[in-house]
């Protein structure tokens, strides 16, 4: 079962595909973010043009599952889900992915104030 799966309402088919796959792998998947309109967006200091308002991106965090271990697993996996085009930014307590316009699969690591390292 998906923790907070209500917040996926509105976000694309592959958006949605994914958080079940990470379910069947993992189990315990918690659903910080989904869809998130402008406003919300900007009050929480979401990126302008974020992923999020759009539907495409969700933030994920899998109990007693490393972050590096979802990443790894989303990099074993990128090929047989077809995902062409995803992004995943790696943060101490969870991982953001989306399925932004880019040429192929990007990686980014966040330190502790989530700066990007």
């Amino acid at each position: 079962m998906i923790e907070n799966e209500y917040k996926l309402e509105g976000c694309n088919k592959p958006v949605i595909i994914l958080a079940h796959a990470l379910d069947n792998a993992f189990g315990n998947v918690t659903i910080n973010s989904g869809l998130r309109n402008k406003e919300v967006n900007r009050l929480i200091g979401g990126a302008s043009g974020s992923e999020h308002t759009k539907g495409n991106a969700m933030d994920v965090s899998i109990k007693d599952v490393h972050v590096y271990k979802i990443a790894g697993w989303l990099l074993a996996n990128v090929l047989k889900y077809q995902w062409k085009r995803i992004a995943v930014n790696i943060f101490k307590n969870y991982i953001h992915i989306d399925f932004r316009d880019v040429k192929d699969l990007v990686i980014r690591q966040y330190d502790r104030n989530n700066k990007w390292m």
